[in-house]
């Protein structure tokens, strides 16, 4: 118990106890504390309508319980007997603190609930101190010691109500940032989340192998080429991300990661369309707050966690790819054209001629499993090719049979995503700008 607890109990069991008519008033709230805990609980209702909570009927059995046990500490003071109460009186209001802020019920709606009894009890005690048959002076007397009692009571209960509040508050923050932090490590490296706390973070917010699962990527770019290192406009960004991906839409994880803002969602069919067109209903004040520097990428949908390494390439290539006309851009609109073109590897430049040149020369079905292989080489080789290498096939290649090439590769499912048709690819192969490079020159 603290000083100042222990100090009111001393204090008021004194004062209390030698005036009659006060002992006497509080001794009858036992007889009237439903009309007390109506009256608080009502007000909480009508004077904040946003508490819905206060007419569950969890909610209103802890409330009546929590304002009986005030109730009985008043009277266990008032009477001396506080010390059956235990070494603290006060231990239930931590108690309680901490249950309303696992409940996540605001602090403010608590502290009001204390501002609406102590405004009831003043009333019950004051009606009955009017009615009693003693002289106006004794009154007078008894309102005033009963109106302090009330006054510093309530300011202490209401104290550490909000220092525990507070204490809990923050460790269930410290708790909760840790899951985020932990979950999100683990599924950018396509892992199953790893401790209790962030497979239970992971199953609230409905991202689990099977669901679809898209990752988005902002960042704020300078006019020209380069990244905006501001906190101040990363912040501004993340708040957008939390008004587009709303918690009622969107299963989510967002966080801000060095000079970027990162969102992994989960919606449901078509993930990635969602979130895309979320952003677009918020493209234009996007546009206005941040000065068309924002540049976001998204990702094809992911089913499976250990797919999510691939999405978040993807959504880093989006977002590369991103511009002031098209500030919001997703993987499969990326134009393959402009990505060979400003890819500055020339040998991987060497590859996708080859890519464009062999695929132009095939049949307008799938692409081939050879053909696999081209697109992976020319968007991201697995090793960088000899540049002094006379040859125009990719490095190590050789008569045998192709290696199989994952479905899901990265490079292939931008290129699949590309070629619906082999015509797009002629068109590409014939293109002057194409053409004009020097590394496709040498290709053809």
């Amino acid at each position: 118990m603290s000083g100042r607890a222990e100090t009111l109990i001393r204090n008021w069991e004194t004062r209390l106890h030698a005036n009659a008519l006060a002992s006497q008033i509080l001794a009858t709230l036992n007889e009237r504390k439903s009309e007390v805990q109506r009256c608080a609980l009502d007000g909480l209702a009508r004077e904040n309508p946003q508490f819905e909570r206060a007419t569950t009927k969890q909610f209103r059995e802890e409330a009546v319980g929590h304002c009986d046990t005030i109730l009985q500490t008043m009277l266990a003071i008032a009477t001396g007997r506080a010390a059956t109460l235990g070494p603290d009186p006060f231990a239930f209001v931590q108690a309680h603190a901490v249950r309303r802020a696992r409940q996540q019920f605001p602090l403010a709606g608590s502290l009001n609930a204390y501002r609406l009894a102590h405004k009831a009890y003043w009333e019950v005690m004051r009606n009955s101190a009017a009615d009693a048959m003693v002289p106006e002076s004794e009154k007078t007397d008894c309102l005033m010691i009963l109106s302090e009692f009330l006054l510093e009571f309530f300011d202490r209960i209401s104290g550490i109500m909000t220092d525990a509040y507070i204490a809990e508050e923050k460790r269930m923050i410290a708790r909760s940032t840790r899951a985020h932090v932990a979950l999100i490590e683990d599924l950018l490296h396509g892992r199953q989340p790893g401790d209790l706390e962030a497979q239970g973070l992971s199953e609230r917010c409905g991202m689990h192998s099977g669901s679809p699962i898209a990752v988005v990527i902002g960042r704020i770019s300078h006019s020209g080429n380069g990244r905006f290192h501001g906190a101040g406009k990363l912040e501004r960004l993340s708040g957008f991300f939390h008004r587009a991906l709303s918690p009622l839409a969107f299963g989510r994880l967002i966080d801000i990661r060095k000079d970027e803002v990162l969102a992994i969602l989960t919606a449901g069919a078509q993930t990635s369309k969602r979130v895309r067109q979320a952003f677009a209903a918020i493209a234009a004040e996007l546009k206005a707050e941040l000065n068309d520097l924002a540049r976001i990428g998204i990702s094809l949908d992911a089913t499976e966690i250990a797919a999510l390494p691939q999405g978040y390439q993807e959504a880093e290539r989006a977002v590369e790819f991103a511009k002031a006309n098209r500030p919001i851009l997703h993987f499969a609109d990326i134009d393959l054209m402009e990505f060979l073109v400003r890819r500055p590897d020339a040998a991987a430049l060497r590859g996708g001629g080859t890519a464009v040149a062999q695929t132009a020369s095939k049949s307008d079905s799938k692409c081939s499993q050879q053909n696999r292989l081209y697109c992976e080489t020319a968007f991201f080789p697995a090793v960088p090719s000899n540049r002094d290498q006379p040859t125009l096939e990719p490095q190590g290649r050789t008569d045998q049979a192709d290696p199989p090439i994952p479905a899901g590769s990265f490079g292939c499912r931008l290129f699949e995503h590309w070629t619906s048709s082999a015509e797009r690819i002629r068109l590409l192969a014939s293109s002057p700008k194409v053409r004009s490079h020097p590394s496709f020159a040498n290709s053809f």
